[in-house]
């Protein structure tokens, strides 16, 4: 029953409005706007607006979607392992996840960067790679890149000095083509960097890092395999003065390193300067690069975070009771 204290008669209207619902005028002060825009009264305002009911009804279709794939109901990102986040710390210049960050900006697809220390900066893609949902190793979402116009991109905003680096990515090679870069790092002239390239002649994967001149080192683990990867790059300047490549663990493959480092800027995958603009084909589930030379400990943390999130047999890594939950808020690209 209303009080007929706030529900004002016709001839006393100053200072009301009406309820969006029911249509009867209160006293502003006894009305509640909700999410919606809308204006409720009190007898109302228990009603569910349409856009608390729309996110329900997804958070409910995630619950149901985890109970089918057999992950528990509210699991949490990770329970029990650490992420490039907590491994690596304020040293973390870059981190891409395919499940993680995607949206639109006008016509044009982004990854966030989830670094702790760049969370504005996004890796813009073009050419309009795949975009799987779920599927592929570990069931989590895939970006694939086709070899011919495919991309992302971080024009500027590293600021990285080559001297102690970590990356690494998880990838699966596509069509295998000589001298084609999966991840670039370039100065701002865009005379210096750090690639990782697919070569033949033998099939492998080559690091090479560019100062005066180019060093680089290979290791041919996993090439043209058409199956997903860890690969493991660092550069040493201060202490061990190498460059080293490591494949899902192994044992890390390392030459000598004494040039001047080169400060990089920039950032692509599945593109890069070879000789002339060229694209690789590929399939991405995720990268990230520290500004430190990572120690046997972090090592062992990614090998083991990596091993429970994609089931990759990885040398070093341990047992977890890491669980994952899929995040996406993007179902393909344009």
């Amino acid at each position: 029953m209303r009080t007929i204290g706030f529900v004002l008669p016709s001839h006393e209207r100053s200072g009301t409005a009406a309820c969006d619902l029911c249509g009867v005028m209160w006293h502003r002060s006894k009305l509640t706007r909700k999410r919606n825009g809308l204006s409720y009264c009190p007898d109302d305002v228990s009603e569910t607006d349409a856009v608390t009911l729309t996110e329900a009804n997804a958070a409910a279709a995630g619950q149901r979607r985890r109970r089918i794939m057999g992950e528990p109901v509210g699991a949490t990102d990770r329970t029990g392992t650490d992420d490039p986040s907590t491994i690596y710390g304020s040293d973390l210049e870059a981190w891409y996840r395919s499940d993680r960050g995607t949206f639109k900006v006008g016509t044009a697809w982004a990854l966030e960067d989830m670094a702790l220390r760049s969370k504005n900066r996004v890796v813009t893609v073009s050419g309009a790679p795949a975009y799987t949902l779920l599927g592929g190793q570990g069931g989590t979402p895939s970006i694939a890149f086709d070899g011919v116009d495919d991309q992302m991109k971080l024009g500027s905003g590293l600021t990285l000095a080559a001297s102690d680096m970590t990356a690494w990515l998880v990838v699966k090679a596509g069509t295998w083509a000589n001298e084609k870069p999966v991840l670039s790092m370039r100065n701002v002239g865009g005379t210096s960097g750090a690639v990782l390239y697919m070569m033949t002649g033998p099939d492998r994967w080559l690091w090479e890092v560019t100062g005066s001149s180019a060093v680089n080192v290979a290791s041919t683990t996993g090439a043209n395999d058409s199956s997903y990867h860890l690969i493991r790059l660092h550069v040493d300047g201060d202490s061990a003065d190498t460059i080293g490549i490591g494949v899902d663990g192994g044992t890390v493959a390392t030459t000598a390193w004494t040039q001047t480092n080169p400060t990089l800027s920039s950032l692509e995958l599945a593109t890069g300067w070879a000789g002339g603009w060229v694209y690789t084909s590929m399939t991405l589930k995720e990268c990230a690069v520290a500004g430190v030379v990572s120690t046997s400990a972090q090592d062992a943390k990614a090998f083991t975070y990596i091993r429970s999130r994609y089931g990759l047999t990885i040398a070093g890594s341990t047992a977890s009771t890491n669980t994952v939950v899929h995040y996406t808020n993007a179902a393909s690209w344009p």
